[in-house]
């Protein structure tokens, strides 16, 4: 259990530590752009499975969103369903949806 006093202490240690690393990164010139060869992505955690019916802890589900499109999404403060992969759906029965899915995708 961290006590109150710990707590603080590495809240601070961490402001300082983001106050350094955004002053040296405003004093320096802007580098030319280039274009990305590899994408890094730093996580707290490790992930437990690549398979996401396998692991459903915050890394997992952070990994997945980054690799995997879903069928549809929802939006908006009504969760409206919206098109990803499937371009159309539909539910025929109470226990049955059939997707339609973009060209090209398998």
């Amino acid at each position: 259990m961290v006590v109150k006093g710990e707590r603080c202490l590495v809240i601070v240690v961490l402001l300082a530590v983001l106050a350094l690393v955004g002053t040296a990164a405003w004093a320096q010139a802007p580098a030319a752009p280039r274009p990305v060869e590899q994408i890094t992505v730093l996580q707290l955690d490790e992930v437990a499975s690549l398979d996401p019916l396998a692991d459903f802890t915050n890394p997992g589900l952070q990994m997945h969103a980054h690799i995997l499109e879903p069928l549809i999404d929802f939006t908006g403060p009504d969760f409206k369903m919206t098109p990803k992969l499937a371009v159309s759906w539909d539910n025929p029965t109470p226990t049955k949806w059939r997707f339609k899915l973009r060209p090209n995708v398998t």
